[in-house]
């Protein structure tokens, strides 16, 4: 059976928050953010807040 679920490289995660980060500088919020990157709300929230968190 394959796996349906796509995996990104760290790479391809940190500028896909960098394009997020645009976005928000833009006036965009979380709903755009996600159409803009093509991830869900409750996909982006987990990752976004663990970026958070680790920068202190």
């Amino acid at each position: 059976m394959m796996n349906s679920r796509k995996w990104y490289t760290p790479g391809q995660v940190v500028r896909r928050l960098g394009r997020a980060d645009w976005v928000f500088a833009d006036g965009g919020d979380v709903v755009g953010v996600c159409c803009e990157l093509g991830v869900s709300e409750q996909r982006y929230y987990p990752v976004a807040e663990s970026v958070w968190w680790s920068q202190g």
